[in-house]
């Protein structure tokens, strides 16, 4: 198991080879597909993705008055990252994103960015998502 703490730099990512097993710690943001295409529309974002890590989320969210915005996740295991090709190459230049963590693999123009620009795919065990309590 290769360890890969935050910041992800460029040559930590550069040095990992596929199929390596790893374990990352450090901040991890989420977003998916209404997340990927507000950013390719030009907006910007509250969040600094440089030598950070994009997780490519689906999570189980329910009302609860008494988290802040009144929403509390209960879960949160990986979604399908092809869903998001025609957004990730622009995704990855603009944002200096290091790691993207999701399932089922990326599409060729988003692999050729991710090697020009210094970002790898990790993929995620499917029904891997952690429960942060009961979903009642």
């Amino acid at each position: 198991m290769i360890k890969i703490e935050y910041p992800f730099t460029e040559a930590k990512v550069r040095a990992l080879k596929a199929g390596d097993a790893v374990s990352i710690s450090g901040p991890i943001h989420t977003g998916r597909d209404k997340f990927h295409k507000w950013f390719a529309d030009g907006h910007s974002i509250d969040v600094d993705f440089r030598d950070g890590a994009l997780y490519h989320c689906g999570p189980v969210v329910v009302a609860d008055t008494s988290a802040p915005g009144g929403w509390a996740v209960k879960a949160a295991g990986p979604t399908t990252s092809v869903r998001e090709n025609p957004y990730e190459p622009e995704f990855i230049a603009r944002s200096g994103v290091r790691i993207i963590i999701g399932k089922g693999g990326m599409d060729a123009a988003t692999l050729a960015a991710m090697k020009r620009c210094g970002c790898v795919y990790v993929q995620a065990v499917g029904g891997g998502g952690g429960s942060f309590g009961s979903c009642d």
